[in-house]
């Protein structure tokens, strides 16, 4: 399934160009849990774009802003509109792994945030 879904984002990158990436990268930042293997979506666009700077950075921009674009939507979702991601039945998250998030993130700190 993952791999059809792949493929399909593929051709469609190839048809419409980095509109559909920037798109995949809000989905990637914005979802708990990833539907579609993003970084293999950038290499395989980056391989097929070539060695071309002309075409290469706007794959990467597309990229770098569409995952910041999805964490600020998940951000702004939780924060002002009291989503809580934990609930959802698409994406189960069981309370024992936000403890352990929260343990992590304090043992840690904000090295934690930039390395996740």
């Amino acid at each position: 399934m993952i791999a059809s879904a792949f493929e399909v984002v593929l051709a469609l990158v190839a048809t419409y160009g980095v509109v559909v990436l920037l798109c995949v990268f809000v989905l990637e930042g914005a979802l708990i849990g990833k539907l579609i293997p993003t970084r293999t979506l950038f290499v395989a666009t980056v391989l097929a774009v070539g060695t071309d700077l002309v075409a290469f950075l706007p794959v990467v921009v597309a990229a770098v802003v569409g995952a910041t674009l999805g964490q600020v939507l998940l951000f702004v979702s939780v924060r002002r509109f009291g989503v809580d991601p934990t609930e959802s039945r698409v994406v189960p998250v069981t309370t024992d792994r936000v403890d352990d998030a929260g343990d992590w993130l304090d043992r840690w700190g904000l090295p934690a945030v930039a390395v996740s």
